[in-house]
């Protein structure tokens, strides 16, 4: 809609009684507070770089708008994958407790797995 105002279509929908203009109030203070938490984020990245600077450091490049989480992203990428472990789901045999227990694959084929309730032998084909 080209051309339109938006505070006059944000009347039109919202309508003149007390309710309306207080939601109104609510969103424009809204509206505000984001610009005001926008201007804190330059100012502390202009200060994280004058910092930067004056050690003779580059700073490392920071979160942007389109990506408010690509420094935690940069952080797990650069880690080595670790290990996966693969589990096991199996149930308890014994007719009373029937409980589940989970195990370690590589170990399950190394020990004898008992259950961690009851204490009976875990019997599953390998």
């Amino acid at each position: 809609m080209a051309g339109i105002d938006d505070d006059v279509l944000l009347g039109d929908l919202l309508g003149d009684t007390a309710l309306d203009l207080e939601l109104e109030a609510r969103f424009q203070e809204l509206e505000q507070r984001a610009a005001l938490d926008e201007a804190y984020a330059r100012l502390a990245e202009a200060e994280r770089r004058a910092r930067a600077s004056a050690r003779g450091t580059e700073p490392p490049p920071s979160a942007t708008a389109d990506d408010p989480l690509k420094d935690l992203k940069a952080a797990f990428e650069a880690k080595p994958e670790a290990q996966t472990t693969e589990y096991l789901l199996v149930l308890c045999p014994s007719a009373s407790c029937g409980r589940k227990n989970r195990l370690d694959r590589a170990r399950a084929l190394t020990a004898e797995p008992r259950c961690g309730a009851c204490g009976a032998a875990l019997v599953f084909t390998r």
